[in-house]
């Protein structure tokens, strides 16, 4: 076997490159000039670049927009509406935005029969009759599939950006402290919905685990909006892969190939009830009775983040309605029952007391709700007929005239 011979020195310093020979064949050192310029382009693109794409809702022709269910966690989508709908409002409108789940969204029905719509239709409607100076009011359907109490108020605290003259109208789902896992107050780790829109640091949920570099991310992510539209890019247009894993996943396309435009014009069409769910009753659908796992107010993350959501609207001086459920009472044994009335006993008291206006809707008949909390259309129907004869409703929305 031959054996490895040492290099002689000088054989060695000949076949070596200095770093200086590699800095020049290889790089380029910017001086203190260039430094600035590229400083001047990334400051550029991180302000400009979100600007020049920002999807036009065309909201003067579509009143009844909802986020579409694909993007519900496109953020960027949500604050773009957020700034839309103050420009669509018009003279002589008392314009308002509702927040809330997949209750406001509208789970079981298509986008001109959910809450808002309602509202917005017969309020109209009933002032065209017998007051026809009164103001006419647009609702602006701001739910969210999944959006829990602690998601809204990252929702409203980062991309809920309105004019001050805008009313909010916010739906408290008591369905979120119907158990310690919904509540995210229990200490074992579990997914959730929208952990991005969640307190990443201070006063997290005891459910979130995630490591200290991921949340960091988040919570730049939160705040960037150059990170935002990235985010919401990938979601549109690459499956939510970022551009490498796209390109590993279709090695041989282009997102602007006309099926992959296709994909993304499909993720905007709202076609009514989404696939796979069935507008019918929950006694239809065979849902047993539920027994719930109440969490007391007192303990409740979702209903402490509720409150913190409360003050911070206060101390904006926001003109706020709280609406407070109604859940299905058919569906709950006796107990369950008796717990909830109690809860929204203890809300409704706790708001007055800070002089937050809010509403409890009556229930509405079995066979109107689909399960736990949604309605179907004409549970909608009659919760917006409520509201209508509600002197809280009707003094809360004409004081918002000017």
């Amino acid at each position: 076997m031959t054996e490895l011979q040492p290099q002689p020195h000088s054989e060695a310093k000949a076949n070596s490159v200095s770093s200086a020979d590699f800095h020049g064949a290889n790089t380029q050192r910017l001086s203190g000039r260039g430094w600035g310029i590229a400083l001047l382009v990334m400051v550029l693109m991180w302000t400009l670049v979100p600007k020049l794409y920002t999807p036009n809702l065309n909201l003067e022709h579509a009143r009844q927009f909802r986020i579409p269910f694909s993007l519900s966690e496109d953020y960027s989508i949500y604050r773009s509406y957020a700034e839309q709908t103050d420009a669509a409002a018009g003279e002589n409108i008392i314009n308002c935005v509702m927040l809330g789940d997949s209750v406001v969204w509208g789970e079981y029905v298509a986008k001109t029969d959910t809450w808002s719509a309602e509202l917005t239709r017969i309020w109209n409607a009933s002032k065209s009759e017998n007051d026809p100076a009164q103001p006419s009011i647009q609702i602006w359907n701001f739910g969210l599939n999944g959006a829990h109490p602690t998601a809204l108020r990252g929702l409203i605290r980062h991309h809920g950006k309105w004019d001050s003259r805008t009313a909010l109208i916010l739906h408290f789902n008591p369905l979120w402290i119907t158990s310690p896992e919904r509540d995210l107050s229990t200490f074992k780790p579990a997914p959730f919905n929208h952990p991005a829109l969640a307190p990443q640091f201070r006063d997290r949920p005891k459910v979130y685990k995630e490591n200290f570099g991921e949340r960091l991310r988040v919570a730049i992510g939160q705040r960037a909006g150059f990170l935002l539209w990235a985010q919401g890019m990938r979601i549109r247009h690459l499956n939510g892969y970022d551009w490498g894993g796209w390109v590993m996943e279709n090695p041989d396309a282009l997102p602007w190939d006309p099926e992959f435009v296709k994909k993304t014009d499909e993720m905007w069409r709202d076609q009514g009830i989404r696939e796979g769910v069935e507008a019918v009753s929950w006694e239809d659908q065979g849902i047993p009775r539920q027994s719930l796992e109440w969490v007391a107010l007192e303990e409740s993350y979702q209903w402490s983040q509720f409150l913190k959501l409360l003050d911070e609207l206060q101390d904006q001086e926001r003109r706020t309605l709280v609406i407070l459920g109604p859940l299905n009472p058919w569906i709950m044994k006796e107990a369950d029952l008796q717990q909830y009335n109690k809860i929204l006993d203890q809300v409704e008291i706790t708001l007055t007391e800070k002089s937050i206006s809010c509403w409890r809707p009556d229930s509405i008949a079995s066979e109107l709700y689909a399960d736990t909390s949604h309605p179907l259309a004409k549970g909608y129907t009659q919760l917006a007929e409520q509201a209508l004869s509600s002197e809280t409703w009707k003094n809360w929305i004409t004081a918002r005239i000017p």
